[in-house]
């Protein structure tokens, strides 16, 4: 979830049936003019389908901009930092 610390409250959510994310990671749009401008990488279980998948979200509004297979089951342990170079 997206969470607005100005009006205390989420602003944006993602939540599907036997999805489980991991910790996302924060990719900034290099020509980005607001905190949010990128998006999100989020190493995503797919219970359902037995498959791990990346979901790339858009930061602004947490929604599915791509989702790429990658055909098994892998633990979720997608963690660190965006280094841009």
């Amino acid at each position: 979830f997206k969470f607005d610390l100005e009006e205390n409250k989420v602003s944006s959510s993602y939540q599907q049936d036997s999805v489980y994310l991991s910790e996302p990671i924060f990719v900034p749009n290099p020509e980005g003019e607001l905190e949010d401008d990128g998006v999100l990488l989020s190493q995503a279980y797919f219970g359902k389908d037995s498959e791990t998948k990346l979901l790339v979200f858009n930061a602004r509004n947490m929604e599915v901009m791509a989702t790429v297979s990658t055909g098994m089951r892998a633990p979720l342990d997608f963690h660190g930092a965006w280094i841009p170079n």
